[in-house]
């Protein structure tokens, strides 16, 4: 896994805080700053896709950096009468309508909107 740190000269951590493991990140619906790194995921895990995998295949997925994301996007297609198929949650670009994935490896709360225009 290729895990690239987070540059210290984008933006100014002192006033942003720092970068947080993305495990600690808040899973519900809430914009984060995601610092994303799509070749830190294996991608497949022994014969099947990772589950960034397989949001991934067909989709867009954000340039390496920083990127505001959203976790979601999980659909199951599954009906009575069809088993169909399904998958969890992931994180996505904010405002792609779960059409571009992400794969953020570290992240941090937003800066408040301004107060003014």
């Amino acid at each position: 896994m290729n895990e690239t740190a987070p540059p210290t000269n984008v933006g100014s951590n002192a006033q942003l805080g720092a970068w947080l493991p993305i495990e600690t990140a808040p899973r519900d619906g809430t914009a984060i700053l995601g610092w994303c790194v799509h070749d830190a995921d294996p991608y497949h895990e022994g014969n099947r896709l990772t589950i960034y995998g397989a949001h991934t295949e067909g989709l867009s997925h954000v340039a390496d950096g920083p990127a505001i994301v959203e976790w979601g996007g999980a659909f199951d297609d599954s009906t009575w009468e069809s088993p169909g198929s399904s998958l969890p949650d992931w994180w996505f670009q904010r405002g792609s309508e779960w059409e571009v994935t992400a794969n953020p490896t570290r992240w941090m709360p937003l800066p408040a909107p301004p107060v003014s225009a």
